[in-house]
């Protein structure tokens, strides 16, 4: 009865609040009134997102509050008279009971269709498994057997091609985030990251935040703690919820390489964007609290975070060997980005010493982002202060907004350094803007909003990484780099 109740009270509260989260909740109290549990829950709403279908109106809830039951009863009612009356057919069979030359017929169809359930069955489980591609809409689309890596039976990776400064991966604005980013969006680790790896995603942002008033602890983290949440274009916080880093990384670490998914053993990248943090002038001990709790924090995935025996590739020692870095000569790693500052870590004075491997942020740190306009601000990206910069930040709306001839100035500089277009939080760009950008201009990646917005053309997006070309595309052939490729291992 308080099931019930319970699954009412939503139904009711949605009569003044008719939005599409005030509908998921009451079609989920209206699912837990049969005592399922949330894994089951979890995943049946998972699944109606990925077919692209709403949760029920008001007037379809009272369905899920009668029609269910009488539905699944009356179903499996019939499901199991048939198996009894073909169980006991076939025991009739074994015995000797069955007389006529039909009734001996139909007990050796049986008997085949019984014993080829069971092959079928144990092909599943302990037969070779067939890596799928997964869309936004949930249509798997076969890609043929991987057998090494990246490679596939319609396109194999040449090393020479597929490194770091020339792939264009489907990118993730912010990790876990569910949507719908206009306004009162959820976070929800497990189904977001389980949805975003079936879709191809292999490059995902974390923007790492924190809030300075206390907010409802049951939905976000304390005050002054590294969280995700999302803002908008103003700063405001538009999300009902965060994420902790720790959960996130727990799911990262559950699903980057998970076969089921149809994920697999390729690398990816994890670009940590700090979108705010104490000044690390004026408060530099808070400043390295700050990056240390979120180095913690990333614990479950540390053991993917990419080095080589000699650690070369930790500390941002060696960017120029990783861009051109042969991709597919390194499996299950994280090539992991960041626009902080890290190299506090590397000051005794600052650190006081001794510093727990866990703690050191700069020692996992492959490579940082800096701003490729000084003028820009996005979080707290830096502009390079000296040398050189092989990972550069810059706003989609100005690469988008550029003339022809910058537009070919901006492509030609890109050849040589990893390219983030960063849209605004409530942006999400069309199809035919990403189609232009990606093959006009040497950009790697622009990271967006997958879930939580109308699937269809977010399904057109995302077909544009074909499964004739899984996991990343390349620049344009005139924009690829061309330098002898760095092995790791060489």
């Amino acid at each position: 009865m308080a099931s019930y109740l319970s699954a009412a009270a939503e139904v009711a509260a949605c009569v003044a609040n008719p939005t599409m989260q005030c509908r998921e909740d009451a079609e989920r109290a209206s699912l837990k009134k049969y005592f399922l549990p949330d894994s089951f829950v979890n995943w049946y709403q998972g699944e109606r997102r990925l077919l692209g279908f709403e949760p029920p109106t008001l007037s379809e809830i009272p369905i899920f509050l009668i029609a269910i039951p009488t539905v699944a009863g009356i179903l499996g009612s019939f499901i199991l008279a048939k198996i009894g009356a073909m169980f006991s057919f076939f025991m009739s069979g074994i015995q000797g009971k069955l007389k006529g030359d039909f009734a001996k017929i139909g007990f050796m169809l049986v008997a085949i269709l019984l014993i080829s359930i069971v092959i079928f069955i144990l092909f599943l489980y302990f037969g070779p498994k067939k890596e799928v591609y997964n869309d936004f809409v949930g249509t798997q689309k076969s890609i043929g057997l991987i057998y090494l890596g990246f490679q596939n039976q319609t396109a194999p990776m040449s090393e020479s091609s597929y490194k770091l400064v020339n792939v264009q991966p489907l990118a993730i604005k912010q990790v876990a985030f569910v949507g719908p980013y206009e306004n009162e969006g959820l976070f929800d680790p497990s189904l977001a990251i389980q949805t975003e790896v079936r879709s191809g995603a292999t490059f995902f942002t974390l923007q790492i935040d924190y809030l300075e008033k206390k907010k409802d602890s049951g939905k976000f983290d304390d005050v002054g703690v590294p969280t995700l949440i999302y803002r908008n274009g103003l700063g405001n916080l538009i999300s009902k919820n965060g994420a902790s880093i720790s959960e996130v990384a727990t799911q990262l670490s559950n699903y980057l390489f998970n076969p089921d998914l149809g994920a697999s053993k390729i690398p990816v990248i994890v670009y940590l964007h700090f979108v705010k943090t104490p000044d690390q002038i004026k408060n530099p001990t808070e400043y390295l609290n700050f990056l240390k709790k979120v180095s913690e924090a990333l614990k479950p995935i540390h053991q993917y975070i990419l080095k080589d025996d000699a650690d070369n590739f930790r500390r941002q020692k060696s960017e120029i060997s990783l861009l051109q870095l042969a991709l597919p000569t390194i499996e299950k790693k994280i090539i992991l980005l960041s626009n902080a500052d890290t190299s506090i870590f590397r000051n005794s004075q600052a650190t006081g010493g001794a510093m727990s491997p866990i703690s050191d942020l700069d020692s996992f740190v492959n490579m940082r982002v800096y701003l490729d306009n000084p003028d820009d601000k996005i979080g707290v990206t830096q502009p390079v202060s000296e040398g050189k910069a092989h990972a550069v930040i810059v706003p989609y709306d100005r690469i988008l907004n550029m003339s022809d001839s910058e537009r070919s100035i901006f492509a030609m500089k890109g050849k040589s350094r990893f390219v983030i277009a960063m849209p605004n939080p409530q942006q999400n760009p069309t199809f035919e803007e990403l189609k232009k950008l990606l093959s006009s201009t040497g950009v790697n990646a622009i990271p967006l909003n997958l879930i939580g917005t109308d699937p269809a053309p977010v399904n057109k997006i995302i077909n544009l990484w074909t499964p004739s070309r899984p996991f990343y595309m390349l620049k344009q052939m005139m924009l690829q780099s061309y330098t002898t490729t760095v092995s790791p291992y060489s």
